[in-house]
C-alpha cells in the first residue's frame, strides 16, 4: 500500500470534517469534540515528524519540552501544518531506518503504517461527529485488522 498518500487523503478529509463543527461531540470519544480530537492527531503527528526526521530512538519526556503540544489558538492551522510536516518527513525517510516507539525499537515502516492507520481512524471519528462520514478502503481495513493482531 501506498501509506504516505493514505496518510495525506485521510489527513485532507480529516480536516474538511473538522471544518463542519469544532465543536461536535466525538462519538467513539465521547469526552471530546472535533478540537480535542485536532489536538490529539495533531500532536501524533508533529511528533512522528520529529521521530521519523531526527531518528529519534529515545521515548518523549514531558520534562524535558521534546514532546510538541497542541497550541491554545488556532488548532485547526496547527493541525494542518503537522500534518504537512508529517507527509515531508515521511517522503524524506528511509523505510529502515530505526526509531523509537511504544513497545521497543522499531523502523520507519512500523510508522508509515501506523500513521496511515491513526490518520483513517481520526478522520472517521470526524466525519461521524460532523455527519458527513464517509468509507473506509477495504483493504486499509483488513490491513488494520491485521496490524491489531
Amino acid at each position: 500500500m501506498d501509506w504516505i498518500a493514505i496518510v495525506q487523503r485521510e489527513g485532507h478529509a480529516l480536516s474538511t470534517a473538522a471544518r463542519h463543527d469544532f465543536k461536535a461531540q466525538v462519538p467513539a470519544c465521547p469526552d471530546w469534540t472535533v478540537n480535542d480530537l485536532l489536538a490529539h492527531i495533531g500532536a501524533i503527528h508533529h511528533r512522528v515528524a520529529i521521530l521519523v526526521r531526527t531518528s529519534r530512538t529515545e521515548p518523549w519526556s514531558k520534562d524535558d519540552g521534546s514532546a510538541p503540544q497542541p497550541p491554545s489558538g488556532n488548532l485547526l492551522g496547527w493541525y494542518e501544518a503537522g500534518l504537512v510536516d508529517l507527509l515531508d518527513a515521511l517522503r524524506g525517510a528511509d523505510p529502515a531506518t530505526p526509531v523509537w516507539s511504544w513497545s521497543g525499537p522499531v523502523t520507519v515502516a512500523f510508522w508509515l503504517r501506523r500513521m496511515a492507520q491513526e490518520t483513517t481512524i481520526h478522520r472517521v471519528d470526524a466525519e461521524q461527529a460532523t455527519g458527513v462520514a464517509g468509507p473506509v478502503d477495504t483493504d486499509l481495513a483488513v490491513d488494520g485488522i491485521d496490524e491489531l493482531f
